[in-house]
């Protein structure tokens, strides 16, 4: 049975939830989202040419911008993925605004657009959660400044 797209819910409460772990997951990888020009790049024991690359690009009083690249040159088939993560101190969330430079995930999904489903911001978030999770759990740090 299909949902009608008009009346489905976003479940804020689900997108919050991420986003709150995803700040104690990148607090975990000891990366300083709050310090301008912070630069971190950690690659997979295992697998080198897999990098996950951090940049805070500006920090304002309780709010940073960090951009992540995830560059898995390996698998051919998998794009190189470009996140913009908006990394709040106050709220200790850490939330996708955009991806791959041309999506920009829009602050309320109300409007109904056919090319984004009404939890691709939730879809966002998990999937750098589990980025960070295989990080945390495989990568190791081999560039900070």
């Amino acid at each position: 049975m299909l949902k009608n797209r008009s009346t489905s819910k976003l479940d804020l409460k689900r997108l919050h939830i991420e986003c709150e772990r995803n700040y104690t997951r990148l607090n975990g990888l000891g990366f300083n989202a709050l310090q301008n020009g912070a630069h971190s790049v950690f690659e997979f024991k295992n697998r080198k040419e897999i990098k996950l690359q951090l940049d805070v690009k500006e920090v304002s009083r309780y709010t940073s911008l960090v951009s992540i690249v995830f560059n898995q040159a390996a698998l051919k088939w998998v794009p190189r993925v470009e996140l913009q993560v908006r990394y709040y101190e106050d709220a200790k969330m850490a939330e996708v605004i955009a991806w791959c430079s041309d999506r920009v995930i829009p602050f309320e999904l109300s409007e109904i657009n056919m090319k984004q489903s009404r939890d691709e911001k939730w879809q966002w978030n998990a999937f750098f959660g589990e980025i960070l999770v295989k990080v945390l759990k495989h990568g190791e740090l081999t560039i900070r400044a």
